[in-house]
Order: C-alpha cells, then structure tokens, then sequence
C-alpha cells in the first residue's frame, strides 16, 4: 500500500501543482475569454488532487484500514475520470506526447483501483 499511496500522493500534488502555475503564469486562455466551463473543471481537478493527497496519507498513517482503501479508491476513480476526459484539450492541440502521458496515467490509476480493491 505504501506504494499505491505515494503514488497518489504524487499525482494529487501535481495536479494541484500545475492548476497552481498554470494560473499564476496565465497559461490558461480559457479564462481571459471568459469560458466559464473552465471553472468547473478546474474546481473538480483541484477536488481530485485534494482527495488524492488525502487518500495518500490516509494509507501512510492507517494502511489498509477499510476507510482509506475505500478514499484512496475513490481518488483513483476521479483521477481515472480525469485522464480519460482531460487529454481531449491536448488532442485538439496536436500534443500527442501528453495524450499518451494521459493514457498511461489511466492505466496506472486502473491498477491502483484494483489493487486497493484486492487489500
């Protein structure tokens, strides 16, 4: 499990890192043009990073307690979502290298559920 929650903690810290940058630098157009749906995603990215870290350090100080399997599942299915919904921005952009990222993400993120789901 310690793996399984350093991963988690990982991509949470990411995710948050890069909304984080991605804002302070402006490298997010979607919002000087005044889309709003942008919000919205950003805010359930910003949710999965935070159930991320905390589905991480759940299994760091309880291991396989039943709650933090069950958060720590749960983060990994937002995080599936997200990398399954996320890359069609960069495929639209032609970005294929992050597309890819994106699809191995979701695979690890498959893993991780069965993984907490076996104990």
């Amino acid at each position: 499990m310690v793996v399984v929650a350093w991963f988690e903690l990982i991509v949470g810290v990411g995710i948050l890192g890069f909304w984080l940058i991605a804002v302070a630098s402006r490298r997010v157009p979607e919002i000087g043009q005044g889309d709003r749906a942008i919000w919205f995603h950003m805010t359930a990215e910003v949710v999965i990073g935070l159930v991320l870290v905390a589905g991480g350090v759940a299994l760091l100080a309880v291991g396989s307690e039943p709650w933090a399997r069950t958060l720590a599942a749960a983060a990994a299915g937002g995080m599936a979502y997200s990398t399954i919904n996320s890359p069609g921005y960069y495929a639209r952009e032609g970005t294929w290298g992050v597309v890819v990222a994106f699809g191995v993400l979701t695979v690890l993120a498959i893993v991780v559920i069965a993984v907490l789901a076996v104990g």
